[in-house]
């Protein structure tokens, strides 16, 4: 066996990674397996993720405790890429269908000395017959997604260029910036029409990226400062499995349910404009041994809705989801990676939403 997949998840629908590993299951060629890293999802979805696997045998499951930590795509597939144990890598989404040739003309282009990206053409919202998917007669119009987040690389490779940059937080630019690392390193890109899968489709949510978050990953790609970048991953040791006796906060807040544990000692920062947030923030992070509890608050609806007509214009939106205070915080959290000790977002406080920092 020579090739592993390697896909992350957190929180999905089971059918969308059933579907998935169905379409592996068709393949022509079976001389793969697939490295799958939960990335802190809640336990019963792991639970009916464990008993989903019981079904594929090619299918590696591993656990990655982040609950309460932002979605980090580069980690998690640095984890699996770490944990694998084959020499051909491709990395990959929950979401994609593959056709039944794909493993076999992914083995044909393997090479220690080439890398190269998968096409991905996006299903429409109601279609759901994937056994029609590669079949000769089949025939589509639909849209290709951009990016090369569907790669396929040597493993001695990926972990000689210091593996994926985890300072981009959620996804984006992180792909651009792993191939042309790679390309750097000597490898050559090769462009390869014949090789293309299929993602299931979900409704789009880069608008729902917080904007503090997006800035900063288009900030640190187009600065470049790559070295730099590559010596910061190597600190925090990339691909680290997290562990939840490596987490401390979780002895002050429950990691399900993001409550604080009863009785622990927890003060309250109060910030309510986005000069305050950073204020309270400095404040925060220059305390000693303190877990503190950040109420998150949203903008009003009209003045959100007048900055995301705005914003959209860049290709950005408020994370209306966690608020200002959290986006601010997340944004911080990415620029300045170890400045707290462990930390917790969606979390809840006496009826309010709260982000946890723990110094």
């Amino acid at each position: 066996m020579s090739l592993s997949f390697v896909a992350c998840y957190r929180d999905r629908e089971v059918e969308r990674l059933r579907h998935s590993l169905d379409s592996l299951k068709r393949q022509t060629c079976l001389d793969f397996d697939m490295v799958l890293v939960d990335y802190g999802s809640r336990s019963s979805c792991s639970a009916a993720i464990r008993e989903l696997l019981g079904n594929y045998s090619f299918c590696r499951y591993c656990y990655s405790d982040s609950r309460g930590w932002m979605w980090n795509r580069s980690a998690a597939l640095n984890t699996g890429a770490r944990l694998s144990q084959h020499p051909v890598l491709f990395l990959t989404d929950v979401d994609i269908i593959y056709p039944p040739w794909f493993v076999e003309r992914l083995m044909q282009h393997r090479s220690d000395k080439v890398f190269f990206a998968s096409a991905c053409f996006r299903c429409p919202k109601q279609f759901d017959n994937w056994q029609q998917l590669g079949g000769n007669e089949f025939r589509h119009n639909w849209s290709e997604m951009k990016g090369k987040g569907l790669m396929c690389s040597p493993r001695r490779a990926l972990e000689e260029v210091g593996g994926l940059d985890e300072t981009f937080a959620y996804w984006g630019q992180e792909d651009h910036d792993f191939a042309e690392r790679l390309a750097r390193s000597g490898l050559k890109e090769l462009e390869l029409a014949e090789i293309h899968c299929y993602h299931q489709w979900h409704p789009h949510v880069i608008y729902d990226l917080p904007l503090t978050v997006q800035f900063n990953n288009l900030a640190q790609y187009y600065a470049g400062h790559t070295e730099s970048r590559v010596r910061a991953n190597e600190r925090r040791e990339w691909g680290k499995l997290a562990r939840s006796e490596g987490r401390p906060i979780f002895a002050y807040v429950d990691p399900e349910t993001g409550v604080p544990r009863s009785g622990v000692p927890i003060k309250t920062a109060e910030a309510f404009g986005v000069a305050n947030v950073l204020t309270t923030l400095r404040t925060i992070a220059t305390s000693k041994n303190v877990m503190w509890a950040l109420p998150t608050y949203d903008f009003s609806d009209k003045n959100a809705s007048f900055l995301n007509k705005v914003l959209r214009r860049v290709g950005w939106r408020l994370d209306r989801r966690l608020g200002y205070a959290a986006d601010v915080a997340q944004g911080l959290l990415v620029a300045a990676p170890g400045l707290f000790r462990d930390y917790y977002l969606n979390g809840s406080m006496g009826g309010r939403n709260c982000a946890f920092f723990l110094t």
